[in-house]
């Protein structure tokens, strides 16, 4: 019975853990032809969401304008091949995986461009400032495991939904000093995360006393959180030549936390019954249901100082192709969620100490330098008609060594995957004399690995293939005012 108590042990505190993603830090692009050209717009201009790759770009518009973009479709599947993949003492197997299925639409820029001037772009002191609201990161997960009753008795029923959206609201402004521009973008950083987390655990014990006893455990943890940030971008681009431009864009560190609020209600049960479903008791089951809410944590979204650099040779009225290389630097240790540890209470009030029992609301990171690549690409079909496309890189910033040091470790690393994601972009866009519009669709292919749950056997965790398909679908346009 010692053992199976172990794995019920195990397995109900697995939803202690604070289960939240922040994996990759270019999944998504915005604008009009800088998502179509695969964020590779670090040289280029001409598109107003350069308040967000490089604010030095918006210094060769010259009208102004709104503009406007956002996901009408998008798929991610993401999949855990080997969740469990355990070989028993007696040579059967337990192997469960889990899977993830999810839709969502959702604005990703709106932006208005203002010159202040009636100079030409390419002269002496043409000002352009900007107003953005940009969604650049957005994060949804919706997976389930199931595992019946088998050779070795237990069912395990579990499912999380996790969702993260961050938006950036802030100023820009740019300046054009002949071949030469510079500019600053500063954003403000609204966080959004909400997580349900839901785990069943059915297993039969058998007892000296009682015969073969049910034992029933579940948890249900519930969090919603909400944070703000900020952040500078300084920017500048040189044209080296009539086509060839070049490009540099240093995004600060998020400058702390302003702001945090966060709110998480965890509901937790254990009791054994008989094969007619008649409560018994039972050495080592303690029969109980918990309600345990606290607002006492605080949420830390943070991101690591950025460096990009780019170059783009451009022929007006024929193509135009850019590479961008960017660095994210190292980050952490550090807590996203951290908060107290949380004990149930009994009808006088006072907390029952049992590490069982216990609500931990603490989420770790550590994340690893990255390098990533964007290279895109404009062809125009006819007068007006563009064809633009692309490929990325999107390396995951989790640091999984951090985590692999321990069974309490890899527990907090189970729903971090660490999936190095390569993409490619197609679109259409179309110029009119006031307006623009295009339409363009980006896929990711992720790989990498997870944690699996083998250490609920007295396994070591190891590492398990996981993988994920993104299929997006955007719109943007934008129009002169």
């Amino acid at each position: 019975m010692k053992k199976s108590m172990g794995l019920v042990f195990i397995f109900v505190c697995l939803g202690a853990a604070s289960l939240a993603r922040d994996l990759n830090r270019q999944s998504y692009h915005v604008g009009e032809r800088a998502s179509a050209m695969a964020g590779a717009f670090t040289a280029m201009g001409g598109d107003a969401a350069s308040s967000y790759y490089n604010p030095a770009g918006l210094a060769v518009m010259s009208k102004k304008g709104i503009s406007l973009s956002a996901s009408m479709y998008q798929l991610l599947i993401e999949n855990y091949h080997d969740a469990l993949d355990v070989t028993m003492e007696d040579g059967s197997k337990i192997h469960a995986s889990m899977e993830s299925r999810t839709f969502g639409t959702f604005p990703s820029s709106v932006i208005y461009v203002l010159p202040l001037d009636d100079r030409p772009y390419d002269s002496d002191f043409h000002q352009v400032l900007a107003f953005s609201v940009l969604v650049p990161h957005y994060d949804k997960y919706n997976g389930s495991v199931n595992r019946p009753i088998g050779l070795w008795a237990f069912e395990l029923k579990g499912s999380l939904f996790n969702e993260d959206t961050t938006y950036w609201a802030g100023p820009s402004w740019a300046v054009g000093l002949g071949r030469l521009r510079i500019g600053a973008s500063l954003f403000a950083l609204f966080h959004i995360s909400d997580m349900r987390y839901n785990l069943a655990l059915k297993t039969v014990l058998t007892d000296p006393s009682a015969g073969d006893v049910y034992f029933y455990a579940t948890r249900s943890v519930e969090r919603s959180g909400f944070g703000i940030t900020m952040l500078a971008q300084l920017g500048a681009q040189m044209d080296i030549t009539d086509h060839l431009t070049l490009g540099l864009s240093v995004r600060t560190p998020t400058f702390g936390t302003f702001y945090s609020n966060v709110d998480i209600l965890s509901l937790n049960s254990s009791y054994a019954a008989d094969a007619q479903g008649n409560p018994v008791s039972v050495e080592q089951v303690t029969d109980y249901v918990d309600r345990i809410e606290t607002h006492d944590v605080v949420m830390n979204y943070w991101l690591p100082l950025k460096v990009s650099i780019g170059a783009a040779y451009e022929v007006e009225g024929s193509f135009a192709v850019a590479l961008d290389l960017s660095l994210h630097l190292p980050q952490g240790p550090y807590h996203l969620f951290s908060g107290k540890a949380v004990y149930p209470t009994e009808a006088l009030g006072q907390p029952i100490i049992d590490n069982d029992r216990v609500l931990i609301p603490d989420d770790r990171r550590k994340n690893s330098l990255i390098v990533n690549a964007n290279v895109g690409a404009e062809v125009t079909l006819a007068a007006g008609y563009f064809l633009r496309g692309g490929f990325f890189t999107d390396f995951s910033a989790v640091d999984q060594g951090f985590y692999d040091v321990g069974e309490e470790e890899r527990m907090d690393a189970l729903y971090l995957p660490r999936l190095h994601r390569f993409g490619g972009t197609l679109g259409v866009g179309m110029s009119g004399k006031r307006t623009t519009t295009s339409v363009n669709v980006t896929y990711t292919y992720g790989l990498g690995s997870t944690f699996s749950f083998n250490n609920l056997f007295g396994v070591p965790g190891t590492k398990t293939d996981a993988s994920a398909h993104t299929i997006t679908v955007c719109l943007a346009g934008s129009a002169d005012m």
